[in-house]
């Protein structure tokens, strides 16, 4: 009996919260690691008093080496219920690291409330000194997530002086989430910056601060608007909704932020694809002209968009191949990839188009996840001589058959000497508009 009770303990060992939790973890599958760190996170208390230092070495470990994005910022969520200065310090590190929105965007929520003397003078002295623009815009928007009355301050004398585009928008988004008549006075002030999608994003944080939808990106409204009722103003009392939530346009005033545009063409839905034709034709100064319009309109966008670019000559590819949040250092990353850009080859509409409606989940290119899409840019200059349809009734007829309900609307822009029929067709038919841009010399 003795030796059927050995037998039978190692069955019976290691099956506690903490033994499964690790097991999941460490596992090779990475639906049994969401799994362990998702059981973790609904009941962290499970864990035994004399295991959560081990459990924290775990959750460092798959915050900076999971192979899944997703995994790395689920990691970090579960790190920060052991709040300390080491853990939030490897937070805050992990951020200034990570390149994918998957993974940065929960990193960043994990540092809500975080901060003490020693952590806040590590970021306070990497928000000022970081020469990366991105990066820098990622700590500069960490110190939005802190209550210290350090991380607030740094954060006024930032907002205050000339910095990057990226680092200004992230001080912004930033102060929308401390409601104080400070941050209103100093977004107001903001909302003068020349600086890219500066004013936008200090509107943005207005509207949620003050539920004031109906007030434009327009300083001077604003200055009446704060001198009138700021004396006496009261911040709502309803939580603000987070930046970035997916949720509406609509205020708790009622009214809704402003629209941003691409080539004054207002982008109505919050999943937007631009579609920018780069083949030999486009070379020159229209191509120059272009490429400022479609940073322009990037740079511009809240963080309520989601967006992604695709770039077409005789073959479209994605910048991202995922609808991408709309914050500082995703835009930033975007449109630093335009330098680069070189106009070759022919040009493919039709196969474009159905790149940009995979992300709706139909035809050749649909994508697994199915991010959605809501509106499509297409910008060209010249008549398709590539693709599986190039005359006019192959193209009408092929977006019809991928998206007969019309749930994605479809906007062109023809570039050059004369505006394109065939842009002026596709628009009509898929309920979106054309503009024709006159070629610059």
């Amino acid at each position: 009996m003795l030796l059927l009770l050995l037998l039978a303990a190692p069955a019976f060992a290691g099956d506690g919260p903490y033994d499964r939790f690790a097991r999941g973890i460490r596992s090779e599958k990475a639906e049994r690691r969401r799994e362990a760190i998702e059981t973790f996170l609904e009941n962290p208390d499970a864990i035994p008093a004399d295991r959560t230092a081990r459990v924290a070495k775990l959750l460092i470990h798959a915050m900076e080496k999971d192979r899944r994005p997703e995994l790395r910022g689920l990691a970090a969520r579960g790190l920060a219920v052991y709040r300390s200065t080491e853990n939030d310090v490897r937070i805050l590190q992990r951020l200034g690291e990570e390149e994918n929105w998957k993974a940065q965007r929960p990193l960043m929520a994990a540092l809500t409330g975080f901060g003490d003397e020693t952590t806040m003078a590590w970021l306070g002295k990497r928000a000022f000194g970081e020469t990366r623009d991105g990066v820098r815009a990622l700590w500069v928007e960490a110190l939005g997530r802190s209550a210290r009355p350090e991380a607030y301050r740094d954060l006024l004398k930032i907002s205050g002086v000339r910095t990057p585009w990226p680092v200004m928008q992230a001080a912004a988004i930033a102060l929308g989430r401390h409601p104080r008549k400070e941050s209103v006075d100093r977004l107001i002030d903001l909302l003068w910056s020349d600086r890219a999608g500066v004013a936008e994003a200090a509107h943005e944080s207005l509207v949620r601060l003050t539920g004031k939808g109906d007030l434009p990106v327009e300083a001077a409204a604003w200055v009446k608007w704060w001198g009138e009722h700021g004396e006496k103003f009261e911040f709502p009392g309803a939580k603000a909704p987070e930046p970035g939530d997916g949720s509406t346009t609509k205020t708790t005033a009622g009214g809704t932020t402003t629209v941003p545009t691409y080539y004054d063409i207002p982008i109505r839905g919050k999943r937007v694809v631009y579609c920018l034709d780069v083949s030999a034709s486009m070379w020159g100064p229209k191509f120059t002209a272009a490429k400022t319009e479609l940073a322009r309109s990037i740079t511009s966008l809240s963080t309520r968009y989601r967006f992604d670019v695709i770039f077409f000559n005789e073959h479209p590819y994605a910048w991202a191949q995922d609808m991408i949040p709309a914050f500082p250092f995703q835009k930033l990353d975007c449109v630093t990839v335009f330098a680069d850009l070189e106009t070759k080859k022919f040009t493919n509409v039709f196969d474009t188009l159905e790149r940009a409606l995979g992300y709706a989940g139909v035809g050749r290119y649909a994508l697994k996840d199915r991010p959605g899409v809501d509106e499509v840019f297409l910008l060209t200059d010249g008549e398709p001589n590539r693709g599986r349809y190039r005359d006019r009734p192959g193209i009408l007829a092929g977006l019809e058959t991928l998206d007969p309900r019309k749930t994605v609307r479809i906007h062109t822009i023809s570039i050059g000497e004369d505006p394109k029929e065939l842009m002026k067709a596709i628009a009509a038919a898929r309920g979106g508009r054309h503009v024709h841009v006159p070629a610059k010399k």
